[in-house]
């Protein structure tokens, strides 16, 4: 059985514009309907991205095409996260099977 067994479909992936307006930030489309799926990481494994510093909350298993930024809103049913990494961008062993993004819970009301 393969990772992309499990894959959903219908996630979004927005970045993020800075305004000159007081609301601060409008949110644009990089894309629609990429697929993967979004795992908890477990309180055993919660550790802080070295680059960004920020605490990792869930997992985002996708294709190694799926955009990944750090700040990238991701969005499926309702639940959004940011993303702060990646974690096995290549794959595994650089095999090119699928790409782990490392993300946030998105907490923004905007």
């Amino acid at each position: 059985m393969a990772i992309s067994d499990f894959y959903k479909v219908g996630f979004t992936i927005e970045s993020r514009t800075e305004t000159s307006t007081y609301s601060g930030a409008s949110w644009s489309d990089v894309g629609t309907n990429y697929s993967g799926y979004v795992q908890p990481v477990s309180s055993s494994d919660t550790f802080k991205q070295g680059k960004s510093g920020e605490d990792v909350t869930h997992r985002f298993y996708t294709s190694v095409s799926t955009p990944c930024e750090y700040g990238y809103r991701l969005t499926w049913q309702g639940k959004k996260y940011i993303m702060v990494g990646t974690d096995q961008p290549l794959g595994i062993s650089s095999q090119s099977s699928h790409k782990e993004i490392l993300l946030k819970v998105f907490s923004d009301v905007s």
